[in-house]
């Protein structure tokens, strides 16, 4: 974990169901470039014949914007309610999409959930129209180039070139996100999903981290955090929790070992993988095979340690507010803790941010990110 701004995580948990919706074509091989933004894949896409950026995420289902709903003038067939990573529930409004196109793949009939928070900070700084998932990919075979940007789709999974790797079993979750395989220290970890809506290497669910580390890991290597964590689609912080980051020694995916790493910080929902597992190499998750492959791009990778002054902060009315402070870290024994206002950071004014000054932020991190050692003014409980 780098010393920055804690992201959105856009993973959902909520009813299926189809205006008998379908994929118009058949015998294809799409490849789709994308940009990667703060750790999330966004891909073209025409709804209705219009251009727009959307988030691809295998964890999420079809989302749009309140401004492209307006924008399209489409009618609101139903409600119904989401739920992001962090459990919260929010009602929403459902609408019905004729036409969805990804590169030449003309998608029929699709329902689109409409979901305000991709026009709130820090969502409105990726500049997307909203999210496309798992009930487009559900029936084909996707393999994702992270070093070359790019996306391939298919319904016809030799056309990807897998002769001669090998094969495992790719299963899924209730809700259809893939599980891939995974090994911690050596051990198979069961129900990891992959996210490529999340932006995070590893991380695990905090309720299991603890029966875990009999097996998996020593108490040292369990690092406990206090504050705001993991804000999800819903839009809603929840209340003050503890959560967790583990020191792994190393994690095997396919061909490809990590060794000397320290996961993100734990969820309320199951352990996944996001978007910086592809760093290390091509992932190819066959739907309709249900097979699983990965490509390392390098036989071995030592990802980043843990670089940490010990605090995160959230922007809340121009204002930085620290979210969550790391246990007995410099932070913590400095003072710093949760909801307090920070002043400024290496004299760095933080009571004054602008919309341009908080996207900045969330996009490229925080100037101070690469430095061993800062200073900063902080308001504590005596003011």
């Amino acid at each position: 974990m780098h010393k920055t701004i804690t992201s959105l995580f856009f993973v959902f948990s909520f009813f299926t169901c189809f205006c008998q919706s379908k994929l118009e074509n058949t015998n294809f091989l799409e490849e789709i470039e994308y940009e990667l933004v703060n750790g999330k894949i966004i891909i073209p896409v025409k709804v209705e014949g219009k251009a727009c950026r959307f988030i691809f995420d295998t964890g999420g289902l079809f989302i749009i914007s309140p401004g492209l709903k307006e924008a399209l003038k489409l009618r609101t067939i139903d409600t119904g309610k989401v739920s992001g990573v962090n459990k919260l529930k929010t009602r929403t409004e459902i609408v019905k999409v004729n036409k969805t196109s990804i590169g030449a793949l003309n998608f029929k009939n699709y329902r689109a959930t409409v979901v305000d928070f991709l026009e709130e900070h820090p969502a409105i700084c990726l500049e997307v129209d909203g999210i496309i998932g798992r009930d487009f990919i559900k029936n084909l075979s996707i393999q994702i180039d992270q070093k070359n940007r790019n996306i391939k789709l298919t319904d016809q999974a030799h056309r990807l070139k897998l002769d001669g790797l090998k094969a495992e079993k790719l299963s899924f979750s209730q809700n259809k996100i893939p599980v891939i395989p995974l090994k911690i220290n050596g051990k198979s970890l069961k129900k990891v999903i992959f996210d490529s809506g999340s932006n995070d290497l590893i991380s695990f669910k905090t309720s299991k981290v603890v029966k875990l580390k009999n097996n998996y890991f020593e108490k040292d290597d369990i690092i406990e955090a206090f504050g705001h964590f993991n804000t999800g689609v819903s839009g809603n912080l929840p209340a003050h929790k503890k959560q967790y980051y583990i020191k792994l020694n190393e994690v095997e995916i396919g061909g490809a070992k990590i060794e000397h790493l320290t996961s993100n910080i734990s969820k309320p929902s199951n352990a996944r993988c996001g978007t910086q597992i592809l760093d290390l190499g091509i992932m190819t998750l066959d739907y309709k095979n249900k097979k699983f492959y990965f490509q390392p791009y390098d036989e071995f990778a030592e990802a980043k340690r843990m670089e940490s002054f010990g605090f995160a902060i959230k922007i809340v009315d121009k204002n930085a507010i620290i979210r969550n402070v790391l246990l007995d870290s410099p932070a913590y024994l400095a003072g710093m803790r949760c909801d307090q206002k920070i002043l400024s950071i290496n004299d760095i004014n933080l009571t004054n941010f602008s919309p341009s000054m908080r996207c900045d932020f969330f996009r490229n991190g925080s100037p101070w990110k690469k430095e061993d050692i800062i200073l900063v003014k902080f308001m504590n409980k005596s003011g």
